[in-house]
């Protein structure tokens, strides 16, 4: 299909073309069809202020990855319950006499967001799937180093979705 679409035509396809003919689940992966994907779901945001390109290369083709697929999957915050997450940090912060060095770092993020939200500007929870797959079953192991690398150098803790591999697969999606 995107061979396709790079050539400028149009795939004539039926709902009989689409989709795997098989599929298997598996603890640490999902095989279909002629190939074999892994999903990692994304554990811990990055901390600190995070600048537009980080995300750059984790995006970008790899040579050792067939596909790639990253998904941002995200829910807007009720500004009610945004002005109480921002009023729980400042709590946090201000409960003890001496405050840890990450309470104080997180007082002044709840000030800025809370600065920001006062602008019109909303919190959002997000998540990140990040879904490679291979042809060659020989580079797996490659594809899972470029992606533990790549997860790094996007400052995101990414942790395969072990169990749920068919069910991240199909969230992932896009649909």
């Amino acid at each position: 299909i995107d061979d396709a679409h790079a050539d400028g035509d149009v795939p004539d396809l039926r709902w009989s073309d689409v989709g795997p003919t098989a599929a298997q689940a598996g603890w640490d992966g999902y095989r279909h069809d002629s190939a074999k994907s892994v999903t990692w779901a994304m554990t811990q945001a990055p901390r600190g202020l995070v600048q537009s390109g980080v995300l750059a290369r984790l995006l970008a083709p790899h040579r050792d990855i067939a596909r790639k697929r990253v998904t941002l999957l995200y829910k807007p915050i009720d500004p009610a319950r945004a002005a109480t997450l921002v009023r729980a940090a400042e709590f946090k912060a201000t409960s003890t006499r001496k405050p840890a060095a990450r309470d104080s770092l997180a007082l002044r993020s709840a000030q800025a967001t809370e600065s920001e939200e006062a602008s019109g500007a909303g919190l959002v929870n997000f998540g990140i799937l990040v879904t490679a797959t291979v042809i060659d079953p020989a580079k797996e192991a490659d594809a899972r180093a470029a992606v533990d690398n790549l997860g790094a150098t996007a400052r995101l803790r990414l942790r395969p979705v072990y169990g749920s591999q068919d069910s991240a697969f199909a969230a992932a999606l896009p649909l």
